[in-house]
């Protein structure tokens, strides 16, 4: 039977007793409120990740303190506290009661972390300086001269004349911008047998716990503890503390959503390297092992099809994942970014979209934005990303990256990025080495300046992709009519007189209409709010970012899902903005009792000319429960308190009369260098019309869509391709002529030619 692997403790106590470790004295320190806690001698007591943690010899006030070093290469001195991510070494803190909150002199400070703000811990920073606050005890060296006690004191009265003037500097300048500030901290082992004292180690080293936290902002609803007394994930910050408080080493965060707490819970913690990489290279991308868990995770939600391009990504290739609208490519794109960022890390894996919108459906920024490029129109643009250290820590942290939408990015932009990061991971890898995996359709909206297809570009050709179809189409399941004829105009080869008999153009209203312009989606929902008797209901949006008054930042906001004033009616026509219940998890209807029946208030009767036929399900649903998806169609029946947002909120009438009470939600992104924004509001937009530009990623059951208008074949096929079944789209307008395919659709036509049969799609 092999030996079992001695303990960390075990091998510990073995090398000190090899090689005795001398003590650490610390002395002098200028923050008297604080040196009768913290003076005195300490000896080694134990390791933790290999370092030393000294433990004091005496007791003072009647409190232990302990002090982890974490790098050896600074030696056993304490090196002095800075503020914000900037780390330069080992950083020591200690509570104290008799601190007051306030500007520093730099003896006080507010610690951030994952608590609530008001309650944030008033605490002392021990400065203890290079220049001889902090010695080794040595009975070689004499004792250093102490200075009379006049010239101290005015060395210390200048000296903390400086700092404070140098706080009140810093202090005023950082509350002119909203920011958020990284701090990296780690508590030590204190047993949580003293409330008033608690003694933390904030370092910059890869495997630290990271604490976000911005300023004036809400609290987390979710905080996540790694390691703590009971580790899991808490609603709130008390339940969190009692986890974690004295606990040694523990990892915790507050965290927005539920997913991302669960990432973090899950995701190991990477171990220190023993020799870190030289700055401005990447390590060299190990091929990952499989992982049976995880692959089993993911086979109970995916299918077949979906489940062999997952085994591709989570065996570490390169790979492109194409298919028609509806065929479940976001879907599938979502179930990858959590499953990575279990097994990489949060940090690790990045989202990444051609466009904002797309971004926003995946929970990613732009391309651009992570690059740090701007709108890349320049060679400034790009010698400006090449610049920037937020952008080339991201990419340094970047271990998969996932573009959505790549068919939207020209070619040269492509290549332009492959170039830019494998230069800042000193690499000669296409894209620096990192995993890419890019998804998207070139059989729809084409680039807008393009001289030639991302499929073109020299790096495609150098990722080495793996080329896969996804061939089922979710969307159109249930008409294989629609579907045929989709698939024909997908490939252009459809004329007008069919497509004119195939569509309906029958009379009467039916929402929502699919317009060209914001202004004329305005005009009619306007017009039609105003025409309801009952009084407004105004909602105003929770906007919150790092710089929530950029330029940028506020155009992304603004193209959210969520507008930032909802205005609502009892009557009105409304669309849900997000998934309250997919197909997948509607359940068979217990049939209700002829007394509940009798109890349910009828559907309510509109008098502005609405055919309630949008309501409607298709017949697959009989017997179920109705789903509530992003861009199911409802009517406002009323408005009903929510006691946990202490406010009305819309009680809105789905499909066969289901009534559902709509409360606030989150919509979230990030812009790179300038990053994360979040809006709360009501998760509901007017619908009696929508711009084509809207209903990227929605299904729409119903609607009216004008063609008149369409100068691209492809627009046709996009704007045909929202819609579930040929039923429930009524033409307002023909096109002329059915397009002719221009030059790049050309292009893209051979390009899938190569990948698949043309009839396999027919």
């Amino acid at each position: 039977m092999p030996a079992s692997k001695p303990s960390e403790k075990q091998t510990s106590d073995k090398a000190s007793k090899k090689a005795p470790l001398p003590p650490l004295k610390v002395s002098g320190c200028s923050d008297v409120t604080i040196s009768g806690i913290i003076a005195g001698e300490y000896v080694p007591d134990s390791t933790n990740h290999g370092k030393v943690v000294y433990k004091k010899k005496e007791k003072s006030q009647g409190i232990d303190v302990l002090i982890y070093f974490w790098d050896e290469r600074d030696g056993p001195e304490l090196c002095g506290w800075w503020f914000g991510p900037k780390v330069g070494g080992d950083q020591v803190w200690a509570y104290h009661p008799s601190c007051t909150a306030g500007t520093p002199p730099a003896s006080q400070w507010n610690v951030p972390h994952d608590g609530p703000i008001d309650q944030a811990f008033k605490i002392s920073a021990i400065r203890a300086a290079r220049e001889g606050s902090s010695k080794r005890a040595s009975s070689e060296k004499p004792a250093p001269e102490v200075a009379p006690k006049k010239q101290r004191t005015a060395e210390v009265q200048k000296k903390e004349k400086v700092e404070k003037s140098t706080a009140r500097k810093a202090s005023q300048s950082k509350s002119k911008k909203q920011v958020t500030d990284t701090w990296l901290v780690r508590t030590a082992g204190l047993g949580g047998r003293f409330p008033g004292l608690s003694v933390a180690v904030a370092f910059g080293y890869k495997g630290a716990c990271r604490t976000s936290v911005t300023m004036g902002k809400s609290r987390p609803n979710f905080y996540a503890v790694a390691h703590g007394r009971s580790p899991g994930i808490y609603r709130t910050w008390e339940e969190c503390q009692k986890q974690v408080h004295g606990f040694p080493s523990a990892r915790f965060k507050g965290f927005r959503t539920q997913l991302e707490a669960e990432a973090f819970v899950r995701a190991p913690s990477p171990p220190r390297a023993k020799n870190k990489t030289a700055a401005g290279t990447s390590p060299q991308r190990e091929v990952p092992k499989p992982d049976p868990t995880l692959e089993a995770s993911l086979r109970d939600v995916l299918r077949e099809e979906q489940m062999a391009v997952a085994k591709e990504v989570l065996a570490g290739r390169n790979v492109f994942i194409t298919g028609l609208p509806g065929c479940g490519k976001s879907f599938l794109l979502q179930k990858l970014i959590e499953i990575l960022r279990l097994r990489e890390g949060y940090d690790a894996v990045a989202v990444c979209a051609s466009t904002g919108v797309a971004g926003i459906h995946i929970g990613g920024a732009t391309l651009h934005s992570y690059l740090g490029c701007g709108k890349a129109e320049t060679e400034e643009d790009w010698a400006k990303a090449s610049r920037s250290q937020k952008a080339k820590k991201r990419i340094r942290d970047t271990k998969v990256l996932l573009i959505d939408e790549v068919s939207m990015l020209s070619g040269e932009f492509l290549d332009k990025a492959g170039e830019l990061i494998a230069r800042i991971l000193a690499s000669e890898k296409p894209f620096g080495g990192m995993q890419v995996v890019l998804c998207g359709d070139f059989l729809q909206l084409p680039p807008i300046k393009a001289n030639f297809m991302a499929f073109q570009s020299k790096i495609w050709q150098a990722l080495n992709l793996q080329h896969i179809v996804l061939k089922h189409n979710f969307r159109q399941s249930s008409d294989q009519e629609f579907q045929s004829l989709l698939g024909q105009l997908r490939l252009g080869i459809l004329d007008k007189s069919k497509l004119a008999a195939t569509l309906s153009t029958e009379a009467g209203e039916v929402y929502p209409k699919i317009v060209s312009s914001n202004d004329e989606a305005l005009e009619i929902n306007s017009r039609n709010l105003g025409m309801l008797p009952d009084k407004v209901r105004t909602f105003a949006s929770r906007d919150q970012a790092d710089k929530l008054h950029d330029p940028a930042v506020v155009n992304a906001l603004e193209n959210l899902l969520v507008e930032k004033t909802l205005e609502l009616k009892v009557g009105c026509v409304v669309m849900l903005l997000q998934n309250l219940r997919l197909p997948s998890d509607c359940k068979p209807m217990v049939p209700s009792s002829p007394s509940t029946r009798k109890g349910r208030k009828r559907s309510l009767d509109l008098d502005i000319g609405c055919d309630l036929r949008f309501m409607d399900l298709p017949s697959e649903y009989q017997g179920r429960q109705t789903p509530l998806v992003n861009g199911s169609i409802g009517v406002v029946v009323g408005f009903e308190p929510s006691p946990e947002h202490g406010m009305e909120c819309p009680l809105v009438e789905f499909s066969r009369g289901y009534r559902r009470l709509i409360v606030p939600s989150e919509f979230s992104g990030e812009l790179g260098h300038l990053g994360k924004y979040r809006r709360m509001q009501i998760p509901l937009k007017l619908a009696w019309a929508l711009t084509v530009h809207k209903t990227q990623g929605l299904t729409l059951q119903t609607g009216e869509l004008d063609l008149s208008r369409a100068f691209e074949t492809a627009q046709v096929y996009v704007a045909l391709s929202r819609f579930q079944t040929l039923a429930g789209v009524k033409i307002s307008g023909m096109p002329k002529c059915i397009p002719s395919p221009s030059l790049q659709r050309m292009q893209a036509l051979k390009f899938h030619a190569s990948l698949e049969p043309l009839g396999e799609r027919l």
